[in-house]
């Protein structure tokens, strides 16, 4: 039997996924606004996100999640 997730677990996991789609929208040219209305997301967290992905060398959404989530 699967041990149930915890919160902390989940909010991570919803964050990772964020991270993947606002930089997939990102790389394709939209804007914070543009993504925050498709995605349903607030434009800061959107701005958020692409902020602290740009920290990192490489695309590692989970570690931008980890960041995010602090």
């Amino acid at each position: 039997m699967e041990k149930a997730k915890s919160g902390e677990e989940l909010r991570l996991e919803k964050t990772v996924e964020d991270v993947r789609q606002v930089l997939a929208l990102a790389q394709e040219g939209r804007t914070v606004k543009e993504i925050a209305r498709s995605l349903g997301l607030e434009e800061q967290y959107v701005y958020d996100i692409q902020v602290t992905a740009q920290g990192f060398r490489e695309d590692d959404e989970i570690a931008v999640a980890h960041m995010m989530c602090m």
